[in-house]
């Protein structure tokens, strides 16, 4: 089992056609310690600054992300919008100005409170990493095969004859070779050339 849960965030727009001037909240869950580790990335004029803070309480969190929501209603110089990356959801991008009504803040709060119950079960794989632990699983699975093959062969090993032929009992072969041999040509007046079999010539 990983140490952390896969991550929910919520990315706070200060300038849609640039995203290096947004701020980032993400969350996770350390199942080795039983606590949300929250972190928020502060663009800070191009030097980001990073928060980083445990809740062992689940209800502490919440109480945090309520007083996160109502910030962007009463926030003189706001962002523009929001948008919340949940588990096993589409994103949601919302207009900043939404958060000034209770209906629209008490929603997103239930939304990141059934993303929190969320992280608990959900698992998140790309289509790299399937293709990486495909390839992997593979790979262990030709080296087993070629290890069992190694193994069954050490078992039974292969056995060579080594043949040796007794001249006697297998005499080696006389070539034949042609002799020449002087026939007349039907076609031509006289002419020579070698007969494929060998005959004896007439004197």
């Amino acid at each position: 089992m990983p140490a952390f849960s896969s991550t929910m965030s919520i990315r706070f727009i200060r300038d849609t056609t640039n995203s290096s001037t947004d701020d980032v909240m993400s969350i996770r869950k350390n199942f080795q310690e039983g606590e949300f580790v929250v972190t928020y990335t502060d663009e800070n004029q191009g030097s980001p600054v990073f928060h980083t803070i445990s809740f062992g309480c689940r209800m502490d969190l919440v109480n945090h992300l309520y007083l996160t929501l109502k910030n962007q209603a009463i926030d003189d110089d706001g962002f523009k919008s929001v948008q919340f990356s949940l588990p096993a959801m589409p994103r949601i991008l919302v207009d900043a100005w939404k958060f000034k009504e209770v209906y629209y803040r008490e929603h997103f709060l239930d939304l990141l409170e059934n993303g929190l119950d969320t992280l608990d079960r959900v698992e998140t794989t790309s289509a790299a990493q399937k293709a990486r632990e495909k390839a992997k699983a593979l790979k262990a699975k030709a080296e087993a095969e070629k290890a069992k093959a190694e193994e069954e062969q050490a078992r039974n090993p292969a056995y060579y004859y080594d043949f040796t032929y007794d001249d006697d009992i297998y005499p080696e072969e006389k070539v034949v070779t042609p002799v020449k041999t002087r026939r007349r040509s039907s076609r031509l007046s006289s002419g020579w050339y070698e007969s494929s079999y060998p005959e004896k010539c007439e004197a």
